[in-house]
């Protein structure tokens, strides 16, 4: 009972720290690898499990994909239920498309027709609990077994989706129980749970190499945003600067969890 009111503490505040997160990015659009036609894209973290894409609201269940036209805030519109396999878990958006992480796989689905999201591909795995972040050509996911999770094996899988209609696994790397995760340019934040964050350089996806690790943190999911880490853990929300051409990170400022 008391690990469950913990997390859903961390949820609270992983809300609010996403809804923050949507409001500050939702005034700079079209950068990176947004969505195009100045889009205005929600970012939370790798867990999230609703995102915002222009005047939509793209939301998973367990076993479902739901889209919302919220273009008139006030009075938000249902639209179409996808049904997916049974185990899905979080949402990410990227360019026109959504990536999809399932305790099974890795689905991918194309918005170009914000209403009419279309299927493209599914690139299935053993059963892992599976959050999935993208930039450039390749996908990132962390695999965590144990408990609800399922087996024992924990890694990170780099994914090609250069041809999104054929996702393909090109490498995986060994960690320890792994959960969030987020990418910016060279680097590649991994939130290892109580192996701490760990920072790889991504400057070549397919041989990663770790440059950094904060064993002090018991991290569960990041966003990096320009310069600027907002990470939740076991203790709370932490907001870090960071420099991206030489991995240097500084707290700057905490929000602690009332125990």
């Amino acid at each position: 009972m008391k690990r469950i009111i913990q997390s859903l503490k961390y949820i609270n505040i992983a809300f609010v720290f996403c809804w923050a997160v949507y409001l500050l990015s939702s005034c700079d659009a079209g950068q990176g690898d947004a969505a195009p036609g100045n889009a205005q894209n929600g970012q939370g973290g790798s867990l999230a499990r609703f995102t915002v894409v222009n005047n939509y609201l793209y939301t998973v269940g367990n076993e479902d994909l739901s889209v919302f036209d919220i273009s008139t805030p006030t009075t938000p519109q249902p639209g179409r239920r996808i049904q997916l396999d049974w185990g899905v878990e979080t949402i990410f958006p990227f360019q026109d498309k959504l990536l999809i992480g399932s305790t099974t796989g890795v689905y991918a689905f194309d918005i170009s027709q914000p209403a009419n999201p279309e299927y493209l591909d599914r690139l299935q795995h053993v059963r892992r609990c599976d959050p999935v972040v993208a930039q450039g050509k390749y996908a990132y996911v962390t695999l965590r077994g144990g408990g609800e999770c399922g087996g024992a094996s924990n890694q990170l899988d780099v994914i090609d989706i250069s041809d999104i209609r054929n996702l393909k696994l090109m490498n995986s790397y060994t960690m320890e129980s792994p959960y969030g995760l987020g990418v910016d340019g060279n680097l590649l934040f991994v939130c290892d749970g109580s192996a701490g964050l760990k920072v790889l350089d991504n400057s070549d996806p397919l041989n990663l190499k770790q440059i950094k690790q904060f064993t002090n943190i018991n991290a569960y999911d990041v966003i990096p945003l320009n310069g600027l880490l907002l990470l939740i853990g076991e203790d709370g929300l932490f907001q870090y600067r960071y420099n991206n051409s030489n991995s240097e990170m500084t707290l700057i400022s905490s929000i602690p969890v009332v125990r």
